[in-house]
């Protein structure tokens, strides 16, 4: 930390540079917490961790980044990058005074949409929105990363971090990089930015073209101009992964769930859509649709009124595609219990047919062959063998038959040997089964 002291205007103050970057002046007689002056409240072209971009209410001040003029000449460029405070916050990139880019507003705690470069897993962006400011700002989940925003002269955002190794800034990130501009698509409309090679426009349900069949010449319009939406049926129609429309003139209200918030859309015949989240916040846009892309990776669901010919419309094709879902469902279902029922059959046929060879092998004189066997070894056992063997586990488990269905007797684990002269023995114990 530099400690300096100077003199402007026969004050005495010292200004000290923090570690985070940020340059504060201070009387010398004031606690350091006292700030009278610091850099972080004018942020120029450079955006560092921490650092608050937004309004104060209290005060007024309103910070934002402005780009350089070129590259060499740090005068005030054409862009800047703002936080907008009005109905529900957002980030707007201006080339002038004309919108380029805008991220969706904020709800349930984050972004609905991809907003920019701070969205990374690598950082933290929080919202503050109370009656002393709103503001934003972002934070390294690891500290000892060393980054910055940066706000290029010809109007693009960019990431970078400093790699110690070589001593230089690496930019990876840069942005706005998709093609769908501030309103490409006019009014109502819908931007599609990855159809293919190309991006191309299309129309909000219950719209179409105003002029042609190409919505980004004069954006669209409702496709019954002369059927009410005013307690007449109408209804509200999703539709899924979208940024959300430009909310600086919608209406937020809080504490709502989003059927509330369906209702509270309903109720009002000039609220044309609304989205909402788990946290209870509610927004409702008024008049024109403004600047909605398709987002497939951060996009969320927007719910669309239309009327009631095209609110039966979209039910009659979600029932259909329901129907044909059940259906491929059912089909996929019966042929895998049909190959099920084949698989089964083939078991049991293989089985029978090898009981029934089984039982062609075992013929009754091949049987009384086996208990011939069976009693000429036990005879062995019993008076033949130089030690005499009680086998005490005799079962047909124990009796094995070679390639010539010859019985062979096995398992002598509770097999009990006694003397040559004897002809019965004792056993205190239960043994076999």
């Amino acid at each position: 930390m530099a400690d300096q002291r100077f003199r402007p205007c026969g004050n005495q103050l010292r200004r000290w540079l923090l570690d985070s970057g940020n340059l504060v002046l201070f009387s010398r007689g004031d606690s350091p917490s006292v700030i009278t002056w610091q850099s972080f409240d004018h942020p120029t072209d450079t955006l560092l961790p921490a650092m608050k971009l937004g309004l104060d209410r209290r005060t007024r001040l309103n910070r934002f980044l402005t780009s350089w003029k070129s590259g060499d000449d740090p005068a005030t460029g054409e862009y800047s990058y703002r936080v907008e405070p009005v109905g529900s916050t957002q980030l707007v990139l201006y080339r002038g005074s004309t919108r380029l880019w805008r991220s969706s507003p904020w709800i349930e705690y984050q972004w609905s949409g991809k907003t920019d470069l701070i969205s990374e897993s690598k950082f933290n962006i929080t919202l503050v929105d109370n009656d002393e400011e709103v503001v934003c700002e972002y934070n390294l989940i690891n500290p000892s990363i060393v980054s910055r925003i940066f706000l290029d002269p010809s109007g693009h955002i960019e990431l970078a971090t400093w790699v110690e190794g070589s001593n230089k800034w690496v930019w990876f990130r840069s942005f706005p990089g998709e093609q769908c501009e501030y309103g490409h698509c006019g009014a109502n409309g819908l931007c599609l930015p990855h159809n293919g090679q190309n991006f191309e426009c299309s129309c909000l349900p219950g719209y179409e073209p105003k002029l042609g069949d190409e919505p980004k010449l004069g954006g669209c319009v409702k496709r019954r101009l002369g059927l009410s939406m005013c307690k007449n049926g109408e209804g509200f129609v999703k539709v899924s992964n979208m940024k959300m429309p430009d909310s600086s003139k919608a209406r937020v209200q809080t504490g709502l769930s989003l059927s509330e918030c369906q209702w509270a859309c309903l109720g009002n015949c000039s609220c044309n859509a609304y989205a909402g989240g788990n946290g209870g916040k509610c927004i409702m846009w008024y008049g024109k649709l403004m600047d909605v892309v398709m987002d497939q990776d951060w996009g969320g669901n927007l719910y669309v009124r239309v009327d009631a010919v095209e609110l039966e419309k979209k039910t009659q094709n979600s029932n259909s595609i329901r129907k044909k879902v059940t259906i491929l469902v059912m089909s996929v279902v019966a042929t895998l219990l049909s190959i099920v029922l084949i698989v089964v059959w083939f078991v049991i046929k293989r089985r029978r047919g090898l009981e029934d060879n089984k039982h062609k092998l075992l013929t009754w004189r091949r049987r009384l062959d086996i208990v011939i066997g069976i009693a000429r070894g036990l005879l062995y056992l019993h008076q033949d063998s130089q030690l005499r063997v009680i086998h005490r586990d005799l079962k047909t488990s124990n009796i094995l038959l070679d390639s010539k269905m010859n019985p062979k007797i096995s398992d002598f684990g509770l097999a009990r040997i006694i003397g040559g002269d004897q002809s019965s023995t004792i056993t205190r114990r239960v043994v076999g089964t």
